[in-house]
């Protein structure tokens, strides 16, 4: 008879994914199938005591739940076990699992047997299969039912998202994302507060329902969490620091039902992105309003693409040679006039990126710029065109590819393109993008340094990235009248990328004052107000025929300005 159990198990436990054990009520022997001894750290055989083999790596706040099912099994007071719970598998990973299990008596009434199934809840609808936590459905499935509680006084709602993951996707591989975001889950699951679930809602999105709690113990959290996460970094080797937003909303404030409560936690996590990301806010009347108003401008802008960009167009900001005075290039600047008349880009291009719209946008973009640069370039050979491109255009694969089929279709001169990227992605991202930069310089397309100063690592940028012009943030234009620092600066960093055969652009300067504060600096470009505000291609074509020359001074600025 033993024998023939023996073999029964064996072939049971290779037959099903679910992991069956056996236990033999007579010697106190345990058996556990090798799928199970593999993933978690159990031996395959336990006698007498295999509860001390799961309390090694079931959860702590799962222990006394499984501990109890199974001494009333043990002690002989039920028949069936049916317990949830989560293991630490060999990988240090909680996951969860489901127990059932039945016992069988001999023909005396006695306990022969105990067995039963170990099911990965990941395989049910209920668990995310990647990270291991409680899906979308049972986030809101858990909301509603609290809010019904009549012990219920108060909830934070919480929802976190990591901020550029798709960019993480893109650099590193899906693998690696998820790997993220596993790893993530189980950091925020060790801090969790007393009294509080967090769940994986869709993508890179996590919810936490946190009990008997308020804006202040959601604050004090994210707070504890950032730190944390900052100390710890596993991702530290990758030169990568993971960033993540926060939207929360607080039961009865803010909202009485599981729906209100839900959709005004995702605004006030869309505007934590829109305010600059890595950050929490709290949801408010006025952020309700944005968001109506932000749908309304999706909607028509997506008409608008739809209609062969109607509404859009381009201007030029005129970039200016101070030795000569001349016209040299013009930066190409999207801009998009609605129904109710022309909004700002820091208005519609956020909702485009939010929402897939700025790849393509970027390309026709570039398609528009290139097409009117090849008028001025027969005007004045060595002119150029400078063109914003986001780390969302960059990091597409097909990016490049797109790019010189644009200036194949167009025939236009790569020597006379200039292709501008922000320094935070350059100082971010330099090891990951090196093979598209080396591909741009072999066809002579120059790369220029967007926003130079305003990251933490500017001379490091240089060092690393092949730079051919670098763009010296306004920022240090805004106070140079009162602040002879900055002079020193934009001269010394002009200095150093002279050396190193760098052209650099002062962007910003607005007034004849500021300009007299730079003027005996050796700039290559100088970008801003004074010389032109932004202006359609037409201007600048007038401008280039006048041939400006003499060097720079007050009428050139009037000269430009009036076109």
């Amino acid at each position: 008879m033993k024998e023939f159990l023996e073999t029964l198990y064996q072939a049971l436990a290779e037959s099903t994914d679910d992991f069956i054990y056996m236990n033999d009520c007579q010697t106190g022997v345990f058996q556990y199938p090798g799928a199970l001894t593999k993933l978690f750290a159990l031996p395959k055989e336990s006698r007498n005591a295999p509860l001390s083999d799961w309390k090694k790596i079931v959860h702590p706040d799962d222990w006394e739940r499984f501990y109890h099912s199974h001494m009333e099994i043990m002690q002989d007071l039920r028949e069936e076990l049916l317990v949830e719970f989560r293991a630490k598998n060999r990988k240090g990973e909680y996951v969860w699992l489901k127990s059932r299990g039945k016992v069988l008596r001999d023909r005396d009434g006695n306990q022969m047997l105990f067995t039963g199934t170990i099911s990965l809840m990941g395989r049910q609808s209920k668990v995310d299969p990647l990270t291991q936590l409680f899906n979308h459905a049972e986030f809101y499935m858990k909301l509603k039912q609290d809010l019904q509680s009549e012990k219920m006084t108060r909830m934070a709602v919480l929802m976190v998202d990591v901020d550029e993951f798709r960019q993480i996707n893109e650099m590193y591989g899906r693998a690696f994302g998820d790997g993220v975001l596993k790893e993530l889950g189980q950091l925020l699951q060790s801090v969790l507060p007393k009294h509080a679930s967090l769940f994986r809602l869709e993508k890179d999105r996590m919810g936490i329902l946190m009990a008997d709690a308020g804006r202040a113990d959601a604050r004090i959290f994210y707070s504890q969490f950032q730190e944390y996460l900052a100390k710890i970094n596993p991702w530290k080797q990758y030169c990568l620091d993971i960033e993540l937003s926060a939207g929360c909303a607080v039961y009865p404030a803010d909202g009485s039902c599981a729906e209100e409560l839900y959709r005004y936690t995702d605004c006030a996590l869309q505007t934590a992105k829109e305010q600059g990301k890595n950050r929490l806010v709290f949801f408010t009347e006025d952020i309700f309003r944005k968001k109506e108003r932000s749908l309304q401008l999706l909607r028509e802008l997506k008409e608008c693409v739809k209609q062969q960009y109607k509404g859009f167009y381009l201007h030029y900001q005129p970039q200016i040679c101070p030795k000569t005075g001349e016209l040299k290039g013009a930066e190409a600047l999207m801009r998009w006039k609605s129904r109710e008349g022309v909004i700002s880009p820091a208005k519609f291009i956020p909702v485009m990126e939010e929402h897939g719209l700025i790849y393509e946008a970027g390309l026709w973009l570039f398609r528009m710029a290139v097409r009117d640069g090849k008028e001025w370039i027969k005007i004045k050979p060595d002119f150029t065109v400078s063109v914003n491109v986001s780390v969302l255009q960059f990091s597409e694969e097909l990016f490049l590819k797109d790019l010189y089929q644009i200036i194949e279709e167009e025939n236009f001169p790569c020597e006379n393109l200039i292709i501008e990227l922000t320094e935070s992605l350059a100082f971010k991202q330099v090891e990951v993008f090196q093979k598209k930069f080396q591909d741009m310089k072999k066809r002579n397309i120059r790369i220029a340094l967007d926003d130079f100063g305003t990251g933490y690592c500017s001379l490091s940028v240089l060092k690393n990235m092949p730079v051919d012009i670098v763009k010296i943030d306004k920022s240090f234009v805004k106070d140079i009248r009162h602040n002879q620092f900055d002079v020193a600066l934009i001269g010394l960093v002009t200095e150093i990328c002279h050396a190193a055969s760098i052209g650099v652009c002062l962007e910003g300067v607005e007034e004849e004052e500021e300009y007299e504060c730079i003027k005996e600096i050796p700039l290559d470009f100088i970008q801003g107000y004074y010389f032109g505000k932004p202006m359609g291609k037409n201007a600048i074509s007038r401008n280039l025929r006048k041939k400006v020359r003499g060097g720079v001074k007050s009428q050139t600025a009037k000269i430009l300005n009036a076109a």
